[in-house]
């Protein structure tokens, strides 16, 4: 039978996915088995951003085998043209903030020569996730993962000159990382919550992007 963990940094994001599942055992405030169907399933709640990500998935991982992990939760979208609530498979991953600057760029570690560019589990300086379990069940995108969610125009245009991502978390690629350097089948599923621009929160729609994501996530399990 096929063991699954689903990874997200709240339980509000997956509210709607926890009251179709059957609890068999809590085991801390993060990690909680369950039952879907006939599936077993495990719950990680990690906490916001990409420290608390790998420190409890890590430790999970130290101690459970799995056949597939999904990372779910919403996300920001530098697009203007992808719609409210749309639900992405994330191929593309990086770590947007770690490097330096100097008086005219911001330089990557690969950039300064700490990390090659192709030195596993990167590619090109990206984590990408190609061969993905869900074999082609959503739309793809590329997305940056940050400590600091953009809200000011001046530090977007640069994002978007430097990397043209599509989406922002705040913890893609640290899942990423940790999958790939434990050889863990993964993938990651975000819905659109807000557009990133001036910061403006009367414009998002966060209720409408969790039915979104938990209704592709109940999909997904209903096939397993």
């Amino acid at each position: 039978m096929m063991k699954l963990l689903i990874v997200s940094a709240t339980s509000s994001e997956i509210s709607p996915l926890l009251k179709e599942l059957i609890l068999t055992r809590k085991v801390s405030k993060h990690f909680s088995s369950m039952k879907f169907l006939s599936s077993d399933i495990d719950v990680l709640i990690t906490g916001v951003g990409m420290v608390a990500t790998s420190f409890h998935l890590t430790k999970i991982l130290s101690t459970h085998t799995y056949d597939r992990i999904i990372n779910a939760g919403i996300a920001g979208s530098f697009s203007q043209f992808i719609d409210m609530g749309s639900v992405y498979e994330v191929v593309k991953d990086q770590f947007s903030e770690i490097g330096a600057e100097n008086s005219s760029e911001f330089l990557t570690p690969f950039d300064l020569g700490f990390q090659e560019f192709n030195e596993f589990p990167f590619e090109s300086g990206f984590l990408f996730n190609r061969d993905s379990f869900l074999s082609n069940s959503f739309p793809e995108a590329s997305s940056i993962t940050v400590n600091k969610v953009h809200g000011c125009e001046e530090e977007i245009a640069k994002i978007k000159l430097q990397y043209s991502p599509e989406l922002e978390t705040m913890e893609g690629a640290a899942f990423f990382y940790v999958c790939k350097m434990l050889s863990v089948p993964c993938a990651q599923l975000r819905s659109v919550s807000n557009l990133i621009e001036k910061r403006n929160k009367s414009a998002w729609d966060i209720p409408f992007a969790i039915e979104s994501l938990n209704l592709a996530l109940i999909n997904i399990l209903t096939d397993v």
